[in-house]
């Protein structure tokens, strides 16, 4: 986590007015309001942070992006993003129901990449939970 996170708050950091406000979009190639300040060598500017219950912060080391994830999703991707949530939704509401019916062979292969790389990620992210959880017991 950035100096400036902890500052202003993992939360709100990369919020689009926040980081406006506090110039934060110098170093974080955000091509939606400041492409002309996009560096292509940059290093990565941002990686998920996550709080743990006790307040604890912990990311996912091997994931990041050189671009402001504000940006980043755009388009095909916040349309996945839209899809994958909306599924989820769908499962609470009716247990077992899904966009493609129950038989993952008839689904396209797109979909089925999609859900395994994201729930791939809930796991990684639950991972780091746990053990960010297990160093606050000592």
């Amino acid at each position: 986590m950035s100096r400036l996170d902890e500052e202003v708050g993992v939360e709100t950091s990369f919020d689009c007015d926040t980081c406006k406000l506090n110039g934060f979009y110098h170093n974080r190639n955000c091509q939606k309001f400041f492409p002309e300040l996009v560096k292509e060598d940059r290093q990565v500017s941002w990686k998920p942070s996550y709080r743990t219950r006790k307040g604890t912060t912990y990311t996912i080391d091997d994931v990041g992006s050189v671009e402001c994830p504000q940006s980043l999703v755009k388009g095909r991707l916040r349309w996945m993003i839209s899809l994958v949530e909306t599924q989820r939704s769908l499962v609470e509401v009716t247990p077992g129901s899904s966009f493609f019916g129950s038989d993952l062979l008839a689904w396209p292969a797109w979909a089925v990449d999609l859900f395994t790389l994201v729930q791939q990620q809930r796991i990684q992210v639950d991972n780091a939970r746990h053990a960010a959880e297990m160093e606050e017991l000592g």
